[in-house]
C-alpha cells in the first residue's frame, strides 16, 4: 500500500502498455549491430537511502555517460528507439533553429524523492527495463535457478543500444543484481560496479522517513531484501532498518569477493558530498583501466551539503543508535 503521492498511475501504466506494445513490433526492424557494450557498463549499488540516486545524478550531470532518463523510461520497450527520439527532442546540436529548446530549457536538478527525480532528462531507475530480462521483481537475491532465467543477451543488446545513439558508456542503478554481482560481470565483463556506502545511523533514520512517505507507516518493509531479512520482520521498525543496511552491505562486499578489483569501487556518501569532483576522477580512472576514456562537459557542483545529521525525535535518534550498538558486533 503506497501513500497518494507514491501511488502508481493508472492512467500512464495503460498507454505505457500500449506503448510498448507498438514498439516490440517497431524493434524487429532495427538493425541487429549492437549486440554487446563496446565501453565499460557502470552499475551504482547500495543499501536504500544510501546515496545511490546521488552518485547517478554526478555521473549523469558530468556529460561523460549515457544513463537511464525519465524520458527514455517510457520507451523501456525499445530502448534504441527511445535513445534516438531523446537524441532528437533534447540534443542541442538537432534542434533546428530553435524550434524545440527555445520553449524548455533542460536544467540539471539533484533533489529526489525516495528515488524518484524530475525533469526529462534526470536518471530514472529504469525498472520496466530491468523486468524486462532479470526475473525479479523487487530487490532481493536472486537464485541459481532464476539466474539461469536472466534474458543476458537481451540485456546487453539493450544497453548496447543505448551506448551506440549517444556514443558513451552506459551508467544506472544496478540494485536489482547488487546481491548477484559475480552474474553481472559475467553479462558485462566490462562492469564497474559502484558501491556507496553510508554511516548507518543516518542511512537507517532516512529509511524510517521513506517508508513514512511511501506507505504512512515506519512499519512496514521499503525497498531492498537481502538475504536473512525475513528474519528482521518482527523486531522493531528500528531493528528492522538497521539490520536492512548492515544486511545489504555485508552480502554486497560477500559478492564483490567474486569479481577481480579493478572492476568495482567502494566509497562512503560523505566523500561523495565533500568532493564530488574528486570521486569522479577515481571513476574515469576505474573506466581508464578497463579501456574507456571518459569526457566530461557537464558542470558538477564543488559539493553536496550532506544529510548526515539528525532530524528525527530524541526517543527515535535513543532507540536506532541503541539497536545499531547491539547490532553490529555481528557485523564488524
Amino acid at each position: 500500500m503506497r501513500t497518494k503521492e507514491f501511488d502508481r498511475n493508472p492512467e500512464l501504466e495503460a498507454r505505457l502498455k500500449e506503448l510498448s506494445g507498438i514498439l516490440e513490433i517497431a524493434n524487429q526492424s532495427i538493425p541487429q549491430n549492437c549486440a554487446d557494450p563496446q565501453k565499460p557498463v557502470l552499475f551504482v549499488v547500495g543499501a536504500p537511502r544510501s546515496g545511490t540516486t546521488l552518485s547517478l545524478q554526478v555521473l549523469a550531470a558530468s556529460g561523460g555517460f549515457s544513463y537511464p532518463t525519465n524520458l527514455l523510461a517510457r520507451f523501456y520497450a525499445s530502448p534504441y528507439i527511445g535513445a534516438l527520439t531523446q537524441e532528437i527532442l533534447t540534443n542541442p546540436k538537432l534542434d533546428f533553429r530553435g524550434e524545440l529548446l527555445n520553449r524548455e530549457k533542460f536544467e540539471f536538478c539533484f533533489s529526489s524523492a525516495i528515488g524518484k527525480t524530475k525533469g526529462l532528462l534526470s536518471p530514472s531507475e529504469f525498472w520496466y527495463f530491468w523486468r524486462r530480462f532479470i526475473p525479479n521483481s523487487e530487490i532481493r537475491k536472486i537464485t541459481a535457478d532464476e539466474e539461469q532465467l536472466v534474458d543476458t543477451k537481451g540485456l546487453r543488446s539493450g544497453i548496447a543500444s543505448i551506448e551506440k545513439v549517444h556514443g558513451k558508456p552506459f551508467a544506472a542503478k544496478g540494485m536489482i543484481l547488487q546481491y548477484n554481482l559475480q552474474l553481472l560481470h559475467q553479462i558485462f565483463p566490462k562492469v564497474l560496479v559502484l558501491f556507496v556506502t553510508r554511516n548507518p545511523l543516518f542511512n537507517a533514520q532516512s529509511l524510517l522517513q521513506a517508508r513514512l512517505n511511501q506507505s504512512g507507516d515506519k512499519g512496514i518493509w521499503y525497498s531492498a531484501k537481502p538475504p536473512g531479512y525475513e528474519n528482521l520482520l518482527k523486531d522493531s521498525p528500528e531493528n528492522q532498518v538497521l539490520g536492512q543496511v548492515l544486511m545489504t552491505n555485508s552480502e554486497i562486499r560477500k559478492s564483490l569477493k567474486g569479481i577481480p578489483p579493478e572492476n568495482w569501487l567502494e566509497y562512503d556518501y560523505s566523500e561523495l558530498c565533500a568532493n564530488p569532483g574528486g570521486w569522479l576522477d577515481l571513476v574515469a580512472k576505474k573506466c581508464h583501466d578497463l579501456g574507456g576514456d571518459l569526457q566530461f562537459s557537464g558542470h558538477i557542483p564543488k559539493s553536496f551539503d550532506s544529510q548526515d545529521k539528525w532530524v528525527c525525535s530524541d526517543g527515535e535518534r535513543h532507540r536506532i543508535e541503541t539497536c545499531y550498538n547491539e547490532m553490529r558486533r555481528h557485523f564488524e
